[in-house]
Parts: structure tokens; C-alpha cells; sequence
């Protein structure tokens, strides 16, 4: 990751008096509201400015803040963007001039002219703000002149309507006061206009509209600040508010809708940070500072500190997707003016969070108009608004701009080409509110004006900025494939042209044309879908082409120069990951469902079946080309299924028409009753086609056709993965990775990783195995492809250091319950850990029972939130230990069963027994199923179950078959296998064991060592009550496990081991031990505990014990014949080595 140069701090503490001027009206006067009278308005009017400024007279004396971080790119004024060709181009010229141009616009700025709004209704409000701002930005790349003087016009007339006190917007002043200055939308509303009257200042060099935005930010820092008025969701004010959870009918006074939680208030840090920005006014950066910092307590949820720590859904009841990602652009620009990088954290990780879980195959977001739980997203209903799309685009072109990284450009194209275009009418004069992956048109198309229509023209006036932007040291970034010209300066003028019909075809052409030979640097992104993409310099291949990277191209450039890219798309079915059936109605009741349906893809194109282009037996042509209501209603999905089919065998087919987004191809699909035929499919982005002949196109409202991206298939899928394999996963580094699963047999799979193509026949019985060749490390999320006949598409896919845990209860032992021991006696226990994970570089995947069986697909999760409340704490603070010390990506497979005996992990001998100690029970159904995922070692923490029935011997016996069993069935002989002896607890309270069975079963963990590449941990020490099997010290179980891998497998130069007892000599009157793994230590620095010895007569005493040098010297019996260490249930020693960890337990003797 790139992350932006820090080049200032400024003081993120707030001065004494930073508030002071908070209460100055700029250029207003007091006698504007009907409550301002008397001493009000002439206090008001004592701290009025001469108001030569706000009347935008003057030359402009504003510097520009200086911001502490700088981005790694910088997008391209829109002006020096011409030429925009192709299909998008076509739909942006669309949008000017059937939407812009023709929006009756006059009537909403009226509103502001003549403010009486009392109602609730923020539609009309927010209408001038979009309008303005899409207007300015699309006069800016196009010659327009009529909409360029419409839009200054009604521009002049929001001037002009800006009262005294600074507000300007639709809200009747009889209902605002100083403790409700805005009306309930108000914020919203603002938000808009605010950023369209900076705009007007920046691309029309108009000083008035900085002036006019300053006024407008005043006012608030007039009435809202410490003391003042806030942004409260409800009537509660603390400590009442916390927890309370709003209905969606509630409003709020000044922070709009109640379940909102105060956030579409605070939403103004945005436009607010941006007025900073141009102005260099620091009581607008002290402003957003305090709202953000207000956010936790407004919330009633401390919604704020809970960013990043958990899913989003979960940091309140309601989280609103478009409200959420509004307040994230003011968080990153305050981030890039403070340098504080917790900002840019929280963000970047919700981001991760939704991208993985909550993001459409389509690129679009919000379910309803929220975040959901888990991986739920309905097909059909009101999903994925457009508003969402719009700033979860700018929300990500906002963090590819801070941090370089690809990811985001790669949401930027999947949107841009499927969701965006969808949701857009196809004469470009409407847009859809919702654009749910399955569904009906052109009913949601046409209403009268909203908030989704508004940012459905605004979005694509600003994609042309999406396509280019420039770096520092003569770096021009390719981040959309559109053709397109674009003039900047890296050094001198350079004119770039890209000629391509992308995505129709993956060929792009771009012509290269600086004033002179010049040197600067093409950062061409290669899509990370694409694994195969070439790149030619002047017919020269160009070597290191990665997808998910940016290719630099660094050359002394001349005019003329070609660079050809190549990248080739495939055809192929996606399987639905993560698939239940859900109802599109709240509360999104879901229910299992292994009949997963599939999509069409092919590169970033996202493909829908649309009843449209069902032609049905025995239509004339005539019929045929003036369209009737589709024959299969509102529901195609439960109408018909795609026949799965290998879609190379797809016919290709023309466009019907030439505004359409191709190629088709000719798909067969089979009806409820059986029925087979074959209908043209085209891109998802073509669904807003509602009609073939104007003459005779359907209702406006009419459910006239159904489209659907994902349908169920007759046939099973042709390539099944192992349950283990999954996105999100993490590989194991630098040996050789299978990849495996089922197909057709007599097909050929192939998988594509990392710039690896390997292919293998599917064998007779349908298995099939590829090997990646050995990887180093990356942290870099990227795609695998398996492709047999449909395609299976793995995402986020990391390569680092994978391990196995695996036993009973106290491996199983959760974080969540971890979490409740932060108070312990003898270690101080991680302050919380669970609520502060959030290294995506740590990846989890909980095997439950059953696992085996067909449809139990368990994700793998990045060890934060939810999913690591209920994972192994053992198994997380061993993998936290090696992220920490190996600083690469740490992949942990958590397979326990709570109560269980060691026999069921052994291998079964192939009977079918159900008992509690039966062989085979969790190693055919939790361990099996995961060979032979490469892994680097296993964890092992079992045995109290056996403890309890008096094993010793036996047991040693069981896991040496454990190890070499585990060993074969992964192929190999040296993995690492590290284990917890088990800790002080009070067996002898069990019917037939004394207080030396746990000693005497230590005893048989200890010969374990036996096998070489093991290693056992004493814990000894991590035992606060004797009563409680289950010790909290897991965060100690799991470091010091750790430090074996750190030290035998990672060759880190680290003690491991606490002392072992190698060697006795008798004495007269003494027994000298000899250890490994010293120096020797008393942990407390007291005598030595916990000895005994024994004479001739064999009777155990206590015993002195002193370290002297790598011996312990034993004493108190004259002519001693044997000692025991720590041979009691109950004993604690303190003989540890100067690392602090503890002596085994032992006996120098024999005796039963």
C-alpha cells in the first residue's frame, strides 16, 4: 500500500478560545429571523465583518491549507478530458442532454428564493445542489453552452437568495432557531449545495461561490458547537441515550432521519472539510474535528469508536450505507489535513469489510439502504440504491487516491460498467432508485424527482475523473479503460488517447503524444480478474505484468508511441459464494440453501437475462421487433434455470441496437415444467433497454420485463472445491500448493493464481489436482480462477504461513470468552484484544462438525469481529505472536470439538460407531476433508478427557499415532507438531485418581518428544484457580507456542523451551539435575519449590533445591536415590529459565 507522504502535523489538540469566533455571522446582519430581536440581533450585529468579503469584492487573499498528507494521485480536471467514446460516453452524452438540459431546475432553486419549507420532505432541497454541481462539472469537458448558461443562471439566483445570516436553502426561517438552526433534511440538503457552490468557485474561478460557502459554513459554526445546538437523533440527551434504538418512522430535529443515529448530520464534515481545504480556515477543520469527536456520544452507541473494530452493521442498529460513506469522505479529508492516520484506518477497514461481504457482484451496495448482517443480500427488492453507488464510487476513488492501492480502481470498474449503467435508463433521462440484481423494468425508473435520480446524474458527470490522474515524480496513472483524450502536464503537455471499445473487447490502444521526448512514468492498472493480459510498447512485449498491480512503464516517451494492452476475457459461470435464501423485505429472513445459483461473466462484465429478448413461437418479425410483455412475469428466477453448459460453446450475437453494451451470446436456459430454448444474453448495464419500439414501449410503471443476473442451473456445477478452499484464504509460502476438487471427468481444469496458469485432466472418479509452484509472501489480496467448464472465482486470496489447531475445549476456547479474563493474578492479560483486531493480514476458518458433508461451507474471515469472537484465542494469539515477528500474512484453520477424547482424531478403522471415543469420528469429518491444504505445522491442546479416565502409557501411545497418522495424511514426515502439556487442575476430586495421575500424565505428553520436529509448552504457571479447567492465560498458551515456530521453523535465534531435565548424578547427601534450555531462573526469586526426594527406603520428602549454574542441586535425605519436580495436581513451581518459562515437571525414578 501506497499511503499518501506526510508532510505536516498539525496539533490535534484544540486551543483555549478555539471557539471564540464560532459565534461570528460573516457578512450577515441580526435582524434576519423573526426571533432575532433586541439584544439577540445587536449582540449578532457587534461581531458582523464589514461584508466587503462576503459580497465577493476584493481580490481573492485566501491561501489554500496546506495538507499533511499528500496523495498518491491527483485526479485530472475534467476540462483536460475530451473525446469520452464508446458506450459510457454515449451514456454520459445521454445524461447531459436528456436529463441536465431538460430538468425542469427552476422550480426547485424557486425554493431556496422563497425559503417556507416546514415539511419533512428533503427531495425538492437537495435537487439545486446535484443539479448545479453536475451541471458546472459536465460544462466543464463538453461545449454546452445552453446548459452552461442554465446553470449560471440558476447559480446568480442561489447567490442572490443567500440571506444576511449566511443560510441559504429551502428551509423557512420561521422554523429555524438558535437551538434548531436547520430544519430536520436540512444537513442533507446542504451537503450538496455546499459542495456545488465550491465548485462553481474552483471550475468557474468565481470567487462568489467561496464567499457564498463561507457565509454558509458560519452559520453553522454559529449554532452548532460546544454549548450550541448538535447533532442529536432523538429527544435523549445523556447518559438516557445510550443504547436507545430509533424506528424508522422517527426524526430528528436537525440530524434526519432518527435511525441515521445523528450521522446525517454530521455527514457536513465533507463539504465542511473541503471549504477548509480551499479556504485555509482553521475554525472549519477545528469544526469537523469537534463533530467527529461528538459522533460516539450523539450516537448513543459509540458508533464512532467501533469503526473498524467489528462489521459495520454492528457498530449501531442501523447503519445507512450512503449516509455511512458521505461521513467517510469528510473522516479521509480530515485525515489528509491532520495526518491522523486512525481515520484513514477506520475507513480503509469498513471499506475491506464491505467490499467483502456486502458488495454486489455488480459493484453496487446496500441492502435496502443499509449494510446487513454476514453475507446477506437479497436478489430481488429494493437493493443496491443508487445514492449508495454513487458515494461508495467517490468513496473509493477517495482511498485509491491516499494509498495507490488497485483494489479500489478494480470496485471503480465493476461498478462503473454493470451497476451504474443499470440503474440508468437506456435514453439517459431517469434513473432507478434501487437496481436489485433480479428484477423488473421499467417500473423504479421514472418517478418524480428524488435523491436516487439526483445522484444518479451527479455520479456520471464525475466519472470521467475516475479514468485518469497524475503522480509525483512525472507519474501519469491508466485507472479506467474508456476511450477517451486527456491533456496533462508531467514535466511538459502530453496528450494521452486511449481507442477501445473495452469492455466489449479487452484490446486498448493508447497513443502517447508529449510536445517533445520527455521521460515520465505510465502506470497502467492490470485488472485483477485478468490473468493472462499483455502490454506492448511500440510492438515490444513488456515483462512483469501482475494482475492487481500497476504496470510502470518508465521510458523516454516520443510523440507517436503505442501502448497496446491485451486482456483477455473468458466467458464462464460464477456459483453464488456464501449463498442463502432470503426474503427482500426486513427483517431478511434467510433459510440454507445448497442449490446456490449462478451469473454470467466475462472480464468485469456481469451478464442478465432479460425476457425482452425472448422471442417467443410463432412471432412475425414485426412482432418480434416491437416487443411484447415478457412471457415469464415479475419473477424470472423461479421461472427458468440456466442449463450449465460449458460457455465456450456459446454462439456470440450482434448488438440489436448500437447504444447497446455487447457482446451477446445466445445462453440456453429450461423452463419449471422442463421445457429448453435459448435467448440472446447481454451485460447487466443494458437492463434500463424497456423498450424495442418507442411506439410501442410499455407503461412507465408497468412491470413490462424481467431480467435476473443470477439464476439457479439444471445441471450440478462442473468444478466443487473442497470446503477448505475459499476467498479470503490465506496459501501457505514457499512449497508447492495444491489445488483440488471435482469436475466432469475427461475435462480439463484449470487454475490461475498469482500469474500461475496450471491445468490437470479430471480423472475418471471426477478428481482433479493442479500444484502452484512455491510463492513467497504477499499481502497483496488477489484472484484465483478455476475454470473447468463453469468457473469458480476466489477473491482476496493471500500467500504467507498457515497452521492447524486442533483438541478439546480449552484449544476451542473462544476470544469472546477470552475477553472476560482481563483481569488475572499472576500476567497482565491484552487490554481488548478482541474489540482492537484488525490486521486483515491474520485470516481465520472455523471447521464446525460435519464439515465433510455436501452444502456445510464455512468462510474464511479476516480475525476481527464476529468471526473471531467465536475462534480459538490459543489459536489467535499464536498466529497475532508470528504476524508480529514474520511480518507476513498468518492464515489459522481452527478444528476442536469441546469434551472430546484424542481416539476420534485418530484414524477410524472404517466401522461406523457413534460413541464418544470411536476412531475416525473428527478425523474423517474435520481433519481428513482438509488434506492436503499445504500447512506449515499443527497445534495440539487435548488430554483432559483422557486425564480423567487414569491414561498414561496409553496415551503416549494415541498421540504418537495422532502425529504420524496427521504427518501421512498431509505427506509430510517433518511437520511441526507443538502441543500444550496440561495445566494444574484437580483431578483427584474424580473417583479413582490421586493427586500424582495429572503428574503421571504429564508425564506421558512429555515422552511425545520423542518424535523429532515437536515441541511441548508447560503451563504450569497459567493457573489462577485450581478449579477451573479451563485457565484464562490463553494469550500465554498461544505466545509461547509461537516461539517454538519462531525459533525451529522460522529460524528466529529465540529460547523456546522451558527447562527440561536431561541428566541426574547422585551424591551423598544431594542429587545434581542437569536442564536444557537455560539459563536457569527462580521466577520470584525465591528458594526453589516444588522438589522432593527420595532415599534408600523410597519414601518422598520435601527437598531443598538451588540452581547452580545450567543444575539444580537437591537436597534433604542423606544417600538420595531419586527426585520428583512438580509431582502434584496442585504444584506451581517457580523454576523457570530467564526467558520466564517454566521447567517441565518430572521424575528421576521409576516407581508407579
Amino acid at each position: 500500500m501506497r499511503i499518501g507522504k506526510k508532510i505536516n502535523e498539525p496539533g490535534r489538540s484544540y486551543p483555549a478560545g478555539a471557539w471564540a469566533r464560532c459565534g461570528t455571522p460573516v457578512g450577515g446582519h441580526a435582524a434576519t429571523w423573526p426571533w432575532m430581536r433586541g439584544a439577540a440581533a445587536a449582540l449578532l450585529a457587534a461581531f458582523a465583518l464589514d461584508g466587503s468579503q462576503a459580497q465577493g469584492t476584493g481580490p481573492d487573499t485566501r491561501v489554500k491549507a496546506a495538507p499533511a498528507v499528500q496523495r498518491v494521485e491527483t485526479e485530472v480536471p475534467l476540462k483536460d478530458i475530451t473525446a469520452i467514446g464508446g458506450f459510457a460516453g454515449d451514456r454520459i452524452r445521454k445524461n447531459e442532454a436528456h436529463y441536465l438540459d431538460t430538468f425542469s431546475i427552476e422550480k426547485y432553486v424557486a425554493l431556496i428564493q422563497n425559503p417556507a419549507t416546514t415539511a419533512w420532505d428533503w427531495r425538492p432541497g437537495e435537487q439545486p445542489g446535484k443539479w448545479l454541481e453536475a451541471s458546472i462539472l459536465a460544462t466543464q469537458r463538453v461545449k454546452d453552452k445552453a446548459l452552461e448558461e442554465k446553470a449560471k443562471t440558476m447559480y446568480e439566483r442561489i447567490l442572490n437568495a443567500q440571506g444576511k445570516d449566511g443560510y441559504v436553502g429551502v428551509t423557512s426561517p420561521s422554523i429555524r432557531t438558535p437551538d434548531n438552526p436547520l430544519r430536520g433534511m436540512d444537513a442533507y440538503e446542504l451537503h450538496f449545495l455546499l459542495h456545488a457552490l465550491l465548485t462553481g468557485y474552483e471550475d468557474w474561478q468565481d470567487v462568489r461561490g467561496l464567499t457564498a460557502a463561507e457565509r454558509l459554513g458560519d452559520y453553522f459554526l454559529r449554532f452548532i458547537g460546544p454549548g450550541k445546538a448538535g447533532f442529536w437523533p432523538g429527544a435523549q440527551r445523556p447518559p438516557e441515550n445510550k443504547g436507545v434504538t430509533f424506528k424508522g418512522t422517527q426524526h430528528s430535529a436537525m440530524a434526519g432521519h432518527s435511525v441515521h443515529y445523528g450521522w446525517e448530520g454530521t455527514l457536513l464534515v465533507d463539504p465542511m472539510m473541503r471549504l477548509y481545504e480551499v479556504s485555509g480556515d482553521r475554525r472549519y477543520l477545528d469544526w469537523c474535528r469537534w463533530v467527529v469527536r461528538q459522533i460516539d456520544t450523539w450516537s448513543g452507541w459509540d458508533a464512532f469508536s467501533k469503526l473498524g473494530r467489528m462489521p459495520v452493521n454492528e457498530v449501531q442498529p442501523y447503519a445507512h450505507a450512503h449516509t455511512f460513506q458521505m461521513n467517510f469522505l469528510g473522516f479521509l479529508r480530515l485525515y489528509r489535513a491532520t495526518g491522523d492516520t486512525a481515520l484513514l484506518h477506520k475507513v480503509e477497514a469498513v471499506w475491506d469489510d464491505v467490499a467483502s461481504r456486502q458488495m454486489y457482484l455488480t459493484g453496487g451496495v446496500s441492502v435496502g439502504e443499509h449494510y446487513e448482517k454476514d453475507f446477506v443480500k437479497p436478489l430481488t427488492g429494493k437493493m443496491m440504491e443508487t445514492c449508495a453507488t454513487m458515494s461508495w464510487m467517490q468513496l473509493s476513488q477517495a482511498l485509491l487516491e491516499l494509498t495507490g492501492e488497485t483494489k479500489y480502481a478494480d470496485v471503480i470498474e465493476r461498478a462503473l460498467w454493470n451497476q451504474v449503467f443499470a440503474a440508468q435508463a437506456i435514453d439517459g433521462n431517469a434513473h432507478r432508485y434501487n437496481t436489485p440484481p433480479d428484477g423488473v423494468v421499467p417500473e423504479g425508473f421514472f418517478r418524480d424527482p428524488d435523491c436516487c435520480s439526483g445522484s444518479g446524474e451527479r455520479l456520471e458527470t464525475m466519472l470521467p475523473a475516475f479514468i485518469y490522474a497524475v503522480g509525483a515524480r512525472h507519474t501519469v496513472f491508466i485507472n479506467q479503460f474508456v476511450a477517451s483524450t486527456v491533456t496533462l502536464t508531467v514535466g511538459q503537455a502530453v496528450r494521452l488517447t486511449q481507442t477501445t471499445d473495452y469492455p466489449s473487447s479487452g484490446r486498448d490502444e493508447i497513443d502517447v503524444r508529449p510536445a517533445k521526448a520527455a521521460t515520465f512514468t505510465l502506470e497502467v492498472r492490470i485488472p485483477s480478474w485478468c490473468t493472462g493480459a499483455s502490454v506492448s510498447v511500440n510492438g515490444v512485449p513488456i515483462p512483469g505484468v501482475h494482475p492487481g498491480h500497476y504496470l510502470p512503464l518508465t521510458r523516454q516517451w516520443a510523440p507517436g508511441d503505442k501502448v497496446v494492452l491485451d486482456f483477455p476475457m473468458q466467458l464462464s459461470w460464477v456459483r453464488h459464494e456464501h449463498y442463502m435464501k432470503t426474503a427482500d423485505k426486513k427483517p431478511y429472513k434467510t433459510e440454507p440453501d445448497a442449490d446456490a445459483p449462478y451469473a454470467l461473466v466475462r472480464g468485469p462484465l456481469v451478464y442478465a437475462a432479460d425476457d425482452m429478448w425472448y422471442a417467443r413461437p410463432g412471432d412475425s418479425a414485426a412482432q418480434s421487433a416491437a416487443g411484447t410483455p415478457g412471457p415469464f412475469g415479475k419473477d424470472l428466477f423461479s421461472s427458468v434455470k440456466y442449463v450449465l453448459v460449458d460457455p465456450a460453446t456459446f454462439a456470440p450475437v450482434a448488438h440489436p441496437e448500437p447504444d447497446l453494451l455487447g457482446p451477446g451470446f445466445m445462453v440456453p436456459f429450461e423452463t419449471a415444467n422442463g421445457q429448453r430454448f435459448t435467448m440472446p444474453v447481454y451485460p447487466f448495464a443494458n437492463i434500463g433497454k424497456w423498450y424495442k419500439d418507442p411506439a410501442q414501449a410499455p407503461g412507465r410503471d408497468s412491470a413490462a420485463y424481467a431480467y435476473a443476473v443470477w439464476l439457479k442451473g439444471t445441471a450440478k456445477p462442473d468444478v466443487v472445491l473442497p470446503n477448505v478452499l475459499g476467498s479470503d484464504m490465506v496459501l501457505q509460502r514457499r512449497r508447492p500448493v495444491p489445488v483440488w476438487g471435482r469436475a466432469t471427468p475427461g475435462e480439463t481444469v484449470t487454475v490461475s493464481f498469482g500469474g500461475q496458469q496450471k491445468t490437470a485432466p479430471v480423472a475418471s472418479d471426477g478428481r482433479w489436482m493442479v500444484y502452484l509452484d512455491p510463492m513467497e509472501a504477499s499481502a497483496q489480496p488477489r484472484q484465483m480462477v478455476i475454470r473447468g467448464r463453469d468457473s469458480i472465482v476466489l477473491d482476496d486470496v493471500l500467500v504467507g504461513e498457515v497452521w492447524l489447531c486442533s483438541g478439546q475445549s480449552n484449544m476451542e476456547f473462544t476470544m469472546m470468552k477470552s475477553a472476560k479474563f482481563e483481569n488475572t493474578l499472576r500476567y497482565p492479560a491484552p487490554r481488548h484484544a478482541l474489540d482492537s483486531a484488525d490486521n486483515a493480514a491474520i485470516r481465520i476458518f472455523l471447521v464446525h462438525r460435519g464439515f465433510s458433508k455436501a452444502g456445510t461451507k464455512a468462510p474464511w474471515d479476516t480475525a476481527e469481529g464476529r468471526a473471531l469472537r467465536t475462534f480459538s484465542a490459543v489459536g489467535y494469539f499464536f498466529a497475532q505472536s508470528l504476524y508480529d515477528h514474520l511480518h507476513v500474512p498468518i492464515g489459522m484453520i481452527d478444528a476442536s470439538v469441546s469434551g472430546s477424547h484424542i481416539e476420534p482424531w485418530l484414524p477410524g478403522n472404517g466401522t461406523y460407531d457413534t460413541s464418544s471415543s470411536a476412531p475416525g469420528k473428527f478425523y474423517d469429518d474435520m481433519i481428513e476433508p482438509l488434506a492436503p491444504f499445504a500447512l506449515k505445522g499443527f497445534l495440539w491442546y487435548q488430554g483432559e478427557t483422557n486425564c480423567f479416565l487414569g491414561e498414561t502409557e496409553q496415551y503416549t501411545d494415541k498421540m504418537v499415532r495422532l502425529v504420524t497418522s496427521w504427518r501421512a495424511l498431509w505427506k509430510d514426515t517433518g511437520a511441526s507438531f507443538y502441543y500444550v502439556q496440561l495445566p494444574p487442575y484437580e483431578y483427584s476430586k474424580t473417583k479413582g485418581l490421586t493427586t500424582t495421575s495429572l503428574p503421571a500424565f504429564r508425564e506421558a505428553q512429555t515422552r511425545v518428544l520423542a518424535l523429532p520436529h515437536t515441541g511441548m509448552i508447560v503451563t504450569t504457571d497459567l493457573v489462577d484457580d485450581l478449579s477451573q479447567l479451563h485457565p484464562s492465560y490463553k494469550w500465554i498458551v498461544g505466545r509461547r507456542l509461537a516461539r517454538w515456530a519462531l525459533a525451529k521453523d522460522y529460524g528466529q535465534d529465540i529460547v523456546y523451551s522451558g527447562p527440561l531435565y536431561t541428566v541426574m548424578e547422585l551424591r551423598k547427601r544431594s542429587v545434581a539435575l542437569t536442564f536444557t534450555h537455560g539459563p536457569l531462573d527462580a521466577g520470584d526469586g525465591k528458594p526453589l519449590t516444588c522438589f522432593s526426594i527420595a532415599g534408600r527406603d523410597g519414601q518422598f520428602v520435601p527437598a531443598q533445591a538451588e540452581i547452580r549454574g545450567d543444575k539444580v542441586i537437591v537436597s534433604g535425605v542423606r544417600h538420595p536415590t531419586a527426585v520428583r519436580f512438580a509431582w502434584s495436581e496442585d504444584a506451581q513451581p517457580n523454576l523457570f529459565n530467564e526467558a520466564g518459562l517454566p521447567a517441565a515437571p518430572f521424575r528421576t525414578d521409576e516407581a508407579p
